[in-house]
């Protein structure tokens, strides 16, 4: 396999009635003179696993076909790869029930035009968050986001999609009011009910919380809520409910390299969307460290 084939690592659970648009896009890319292989995960963490076993063998891009689950473990995958050996591209396929990223970079759908982007194979250079040993591409949360995320369970997804994300999060936010915990962030200690910490702008689908967020400016968009009585989280679940949650009152916005929580231990972590970790904490932004195929319409030097 030459650097410049293409592996296509797709989630057959992921999304509805998602498994034909594999198939075409593999179609399309062959019928583009492409070298393409696809290859199906079987249980979690297999699309890591598929990535970096992709890179070993010298495929120039790795696609990751399904929902933002996919798309972490395809990250993780690529960025396991040995210090010295070359890393693959990581492209998108929008492939399952919530494609953060995706929606971010605004990919197309229509399998022709997924095809003709990752045949052109045109490059961005992002930054990757990591949260204690976990990369993350688009977030990562403690505190009420992370609970959120923990009561929704996959027949759920399936059946109602981001709803699924928006409805679960109103209830744990009223479950989670009022606790707090320490977060040592730009040289000061504040209390918060939750944190997010996020490399775009977009929050469980469309929902615009971060509008300052670049993925190329080597700093991460932190949003923390430091009221924790529940009617403040009343107020935050209809903003999540209704896309308005970055003009909730309450919520601290800023801009740092790294950020910790060191207390209380054991609390649950949300990298892009799963439970992947516990505190106690650290999140950092890795500047420049993954080439992105982007649309060919996207500036390489701007963020969109």
């Amino acid at each position: 396999m030459t650097g410049r084939g293409i592996l296509i690592i797709h989630n057959p659970q992921a999304g509805g009635g998602r498994r034909r648009i594999v198939e075409d896009v593999h179609q399309a890319c062959v019928a583009l003179g492409a070298e393409v292989e696809s290859r199906a995960t079987r249980c979690p963490g297999d699309a890591e696993t598929l990535a970096r076993e992709g890179a070993g063998e010298g495929f120039g891009t790795v696609v990751a076909a399904g929902g933002d689950g996919t798309v972490n473990e395809v990250l993780n995958g690529l960025m396991g790869v040995a210090p010295g050996a070359a890393r693959p591209a990581m492209a998108l396929l929008p492939a399952g029930t919530v494609n953060v990223l995706a929606a971010e970079l605004e990919l197309p759908r229509e399998p022709a035009a997924s095809a003709a982007m990752l045949v052109a194979g045109r490059r961005r250079r992002i930054d990757v968050g990591r949260a204690n040993d976990r990369f993350f591409v688009s977030c990562a949360g403690v505190g009420a986001d992370a609970a959120a995320v923990a009561r929704v369970s996959l027949p759920l997804k399936r059946m109602v999609g981001r709803g699924a994300y928006a409805a679960a999060a109103v209830h744990a936010l009223a479950l989670e009011a009022g606790r707090l915990f320490g977060v040592e962030v730009g040289g000061q200690r504040v209390e918060a009910s939750a944190l997010l910490a996020t490399n775009i702008k977009r929050y469980a689908g469309p929902c615009l919380v971060a509008p300052a967020a670049l993925l190329d400016d080597g700093l991460l968009d932190v949003v923390l809520a430091r009221s924790g009585g529940r009617a403040a989280w009343f107020r935050y679940g209809l903003h999540l409910l209704f896309g308005t949650l970055r003009d909730a009152p309450g919520l601290m916005h800023l801009q740092t390299r790294r950020v910790t929580v060191a207390d209380p231990p054991g609390l649950p972590v949300q990298v892009d969307g799963d439970i992947r970790t516990h505190t106690p904490l650290a999140i950092e932004i890795i500047p420049a460290a993954l080439e992105l195929v982007v649309p060919a319409a996207m500036p390489v030097a701007e963020a969109p």
